[in-house]
């Protein structure tokens, strides 16, 4: 839609314009760029489970430090 000749304020709708479509770019950019950065934090920070000692297998020093 062209611009009236006398209309002096068509350079801000077009800037307007221009802004507005920068932002939803942006912003629709920065959804799957935070979803890679969480992503990779959480595999960074990703430890293996513990395992648990067997039964009977306990090496703690429990009993040998108990007093008599």
């Amino acid at each position: 839609m062209a611009a009236p000749t006398g209309d002096s304020f068509g350079w801000a709708e077009q800037a307007w314009r221009w802004l507005s479509g920068a932002i939803t770019s942006l912003g629709g950019l920065a959804v799957p760029l935070t979803a890679i950065v969480t992503l990779a934090v959480l595999l960074a920070r990703r430890t293996t489970p513990a395992t648990d000692p067997e039964p009977g297998n306990d090496d703690t020093d429990a009993d040998t430090n108990s007093p008599s």
